[in-house]
Formats: structure tokens, sequence, C-alpha cells
């Protein structure tokens, strides 16, 4: 279902070091499932050898942060906060981190986070104002992360983006809905009912063409308008590979068949993972398997009551489910 776009607006198109160094950051860093294709693209289509520091930089990162949060979503919001996000020099941000708790304390919104990542989100800010080793370490670590990529930023990346923000001044210039404009994949798009919320409550945004990712974007609340990162090439040439993967994967989601029954029986009734695993014979660490997947791919609702947790879902997110993938296939037609 489309976003009423209202009286949203786009204020500026606009390159930003920081965001392209929170991108890599979350790559380099995260534990989560689709980092291991990402990084592997990004290697072999723009940073070669990019992937062999991976695991030294999640080790320091997760000696740095021991909160759970996966990635650098603070980045962005620390870039925002102390006016460096949308610069093309990394400098100015990392200086602006050294002098964090030299001023007036930081404040952030995050609206359209949840409420745990959000408090470690504040959580990591306050830190680092407040603890000059620490956040000595984390410019540190950023600086290594940057010094990755910073050559390509310079020689052909930066250049890139700029072209980028040519091509998508001219269509946030038509009057199409942003949601129609962006990726499948963009969160934005994939959570219609979050996006919905967050231009209600804050029509204004930004665009940044993101040289470094692939597919996907980034969308953040930064207190004054919403900050849309998006790939700076619609059809760089790994794309290819990387959408076969996608709309494979949206299939596969129901393609298993104990996963479908799961899911069929949530279509009808609410249950816990005890519920469920009582209902259809099954054993609790299979059905909080099952159910992972198809919270992941977008496909459940969860609620609490009392002290379990109930999980719901309906044909209509089976059908958005589809319609991911369909999207996807027309980008190449």
């Amino acid at each position: 279902m489309p976003i009423d776009p209202g009286l949203s607006r786009c204020l500026r198109v606009a390159p930003s070091a920081p965001t392209e160094l929170a991108w890599l950051t979350t790559l380099l860093v995260s534990g989560r499932p689709y980092a291991d294709p990402a990084v592997a693209e990004l290697e072999r289509a723009l940073l070669p050898g990019v992937g062999g520091h991976r695991r030294s930089l999640a080790e320091s990162w997760a000696a740095t942060w021991d909160d759970g949060l996966d990635g650098s979503p603070e980045l962005v919001f620390l870039a925002a906060a102390t006016g460096t996000l949308l610069e093309e020099d990394l400098a100015p941000f990392l200086a602006a981190v050294g002098r964090l708790g030299s001023g007036v304390p930081i404040r952030l919104r995050l609206l359209g986070e949840g409420e745990a990542d959000a408090d470690a989100i504040r959580s990591r800010v306050i830190r680092l104002e407040s603890d000059a080793p620490l956040r000595a370490r984390y410019q540190e670590l950023l600086a290594r992360v940057w010094e990755l990529a910073a050559e390509t930023w310079r020689r052909e990346g930066a250049s890139r983006v700029r072209l980028a923000c040519g091509e998508w001044e001219r269509r946030v210039g038509g009057g199409v809905p942003i949601e129609l404009l962006l990726s499948p994949r963009h969160p934005l798009v994939r959570a219609p009912e979050r996006g919905r919320h967050l231009l209600d409550e804050v029509p204004d945004f930004v665009v940044t063409p993101l040289y470094f990712c692939m597919s996907g974007g980034l969308l953040a609340d930064t207190g004054e308008y919403l900050h849309l990162g998006v790939a700076a090439s619609d059809l760089h040439p790994i794309r290819r590979e990387r959408d076969a993967a996608y709309i494979a994967g949206r299939f596969r989601v129901l393609a298993e068949p104990t996963r479908a029954r799961l899911y069929l029986q949530l279509l009808s009734t609410p249950a816990s993972v005890s519920d469920l695993a009582q209902s259809l014979a099954l054993p609790q660490s299979t059905v909080s398997d099952h159910l992972a997947v198809l919270r992941e791919a977008g496909l459940l609702d969860a609620r609490k009551s009392g002290a379990r947790t109930l999980y719901s879902s309906s044909v209509g997110r089976v059908e958005r489910l589809f319609q991911e993938a369909r999207a996807t296939l027309a980008i190449w037609e």
C-alpha cells in the first residue's frame, strides 16, 4: 500500500561521507546474516580486500561496545547533531567526535527506532560524551574503517555520488511520492506502516546517494528531517547477483513445509511459541527458529500478553513479500 506523501518535501539531495562510513562500518562489524554477502559484493565490486579486515574490526568493535546493538546506527545521528552529516569530507565529523562532551549534551528524538535500539543509541552517545578514552577508541576505529575506503571515495566515489545527486534531484522534482522512487528493499518501503508514521511526523526529508551501498538503503530521523540513504547506482553490475539471491530468498521463506504449517496456523489465530509447539507437536527450539525466519521476512506481528509473546500474521503480509520480489524483477525489464 503506497505511503500517502501528504506534505512531504525534499529539502536537499547531497553527498554524506559520514553516512558512507556508517554504512561501511555496519557491514564490517555486523553479525547479521546479510553482512556476509554484502561485504563479498563490496569486495568484488569496489573495495578489493576489504573483507580481510572484517574479523579484526568486528572484534575491536565488540570490545568497544558491549550493548548488543548491531552495527553503528548512532553514527548518522551523531553527524546530524554535530552539523557534519551532509559533508563530502569525513574530517569535520571525526573532529566533531573528538569534541563530544565539551558543549551542550546531545538530545536525540529517534522516531522510528525500536524502543530497545533507541535506548542503546542514546546510551552510546552519552558514553561518548562522558568517557574520553572510549571516545578516542571510537575515533580510531572509525578512522580504520574509512582508511579502507578513503582512496576509492576520493578517486571515484565522490564524483559518482555528485552525478547521482543530479539524477535524484530530477526524480524528486517530478512530483512522484518518494516511496515510489526507492528500492523495494529500502527500509521506508519495506515497512510501510513505519514509513507512513515517520512521513506524517517528519514531512521533510534529505536524500543521500551512497556509493558503497549496493542495494537497500538507510533511514534515520535526525530531529529536523528524515535522512534517506539510497544506492547511488541503481543497476551496478553486481546488483544482478544480489537481486537474484534476494528474489530466491523471498520465495524460500515459505518453501519449507514446517515453516509453512506454522504460518498457516498463525493466519487463523495468534499463538505463542509454546502454543505452536504443542499444537503441531514440534520442539520449541524448532518453532523459535522458524518464527525468527518469518519475522526477519516481515511476515509476523508480535505483541506481549503478560509474560508471553503472541505472534500473528495476515495474507496481506504474504502479498507484500511477493510484491517485493515482483518489484525487484521489474527493475531489470
